[in-house]
């Protein structure tokens, strides 16, 4: 394990000034938007009109809005020529820091805003929040990679007069399952050494209590198969066509077995320390965390028109935002104080 990465965290977590959980409201910890100008090289265009519609129609009635970094995608295109192409995301955002209800947190494609910011809020590169005596750490999760903390000028500038070129997307660790499987198992060891809780983006894969989706499909197949040898007749029907409909979710998503990165712990135990938004570049939604007074989830919110694949965990249903043709579902929910149980017990 990198002993520069779980330096390099541990400072950033000493560093970072701790507040109390907040307690008015919950918050939605969104990040990895990458927004662009508008162009066929702009990743945010994909799921633009979705990530719009449910800030503004869904959180903005509620929430707090935590951006975890790589909002806006500095290393391809200008500031001001993002926010003229997206002036409704920006309106959305304005509204939120009017009311006090915007954190900003910087990630590896929009770190020059901790030191050229714009906005009315300050950038921050990490937030930590105490709950009992229990820390929530908030980052990107570039900073456990010494490439992206020591040489993201020059990765910026590559991206920006060679990759830039050309009409494709991000390169980076998201898309780079070694890359990608090595970043999380460092925060994973940094977080269970020093027994909290930490909530990254970066790699763009949605992760609960450590878990992927995948796992939990895996898992959820598991509990369907104990059910379904003492179930009657007319149950076993039903189960077997969920479990059929999980087997051809894991085949879509994972297509080639040796591309699985799967679990990142190698022990016994897995240490619910490490959870990750996901993205809004998904390709078939966006993934999201909402952090409450006691409760955490994993959502995810897709546009029917485009899928109707979805994943049931654990009986949680689909339930669409009035007037669209988005819905939402509940991956994963768990409250605080048993994840903190675990931690403390597993660690």
């Amino acid at each position: 394990m990198s002993s520069f990465a779980i330096e390099m965290l541990q400072r950033l977590h000493q560093e970072t000034p701790a507040q109390p959980l907040p307690q008015d409201r919950p918050s939605v910890i969104i990040s990895d938007f990458h927004v662009g100008d508008g162009s066929i090289k702009d990743d945010f265009l994909h799921n633009a009109d979705l990530t719009m519609e449910v800030l503004d129609e869904y959180y903005r009635r509620g929430f707090r809005l935590i951006l975890n970094g790589d909002i806006e995608e500095l290393q391809k295109f200008p500031l001001e020529r993002i926010m003229r192409r997206w002036p409704n995301l920006y309106r959305i955002f304005e509204r939120f820091q009017r009311e006090d209800r915007l954190v900003r947190l910087a990630g590896n494609h929009d770190l020059q805003l901790l030191y050229d910011n714009p906005f009315p809020e300050p950038v921050l590169e990490g937030l930590r929040y105490r709950y009992q005596d229990n820390d929530i750490f908030i980052f990107h999760g570039h900073q456990a990679s010494r490439r992206y903390s020591h040489y993201n000028d020059q990765v910026g500038w590559m991206l920006k007069h060679v990759v830039g070129r050309f009409p494709i997307r991000n390169i980076s660790v998201s898309h780079d399952n070694r890359k990608k499987k090595k970043l999380e198992e460092r925060v994973y060891a940094f977080a269970n050494q020093q027994k909290i809780l930490s909530i990254i983006g970066h790699t763009h894969r949605p992760l609960f209590e450590s878990l992927s989706k995948t796992d939990y499909v895996k898992f959820n197949i598991e509990r369907l198969c104990r059910q379904y040898s003492r179930a009657t007749n007319g149950e076993k029907q039903a189960i077997h066509g969920e479990i059929m409909d999980l087997r051809t979710h894991l085949r879509n998503t994972v297509p080639d077995r040796r591309r699985d990165i799967g679990s990142i712990y190698h022990d016994g135990f897995v240490v619910p320390c490490l959870f990750n938004s996901g993205c809004v570049i998904g390709k078939r939604g966006i993934t999201c965390i909402e952090l409450s007074a006691s409760e955490l989830s994993l959502k995810y919110w897709f546009d029917k028109q485009r899928s109707r694949r979805y994943i049931r965990y654990d009986g949680y249903e689909t339930s669409q935002l009035p007037g669209t043709s988005y819905f939402e579902t509940v991956i994963k929910s768990e409250q605080l104080d048993y994840i903190f149980s675990r931690i403390h017990l597993l660690a």
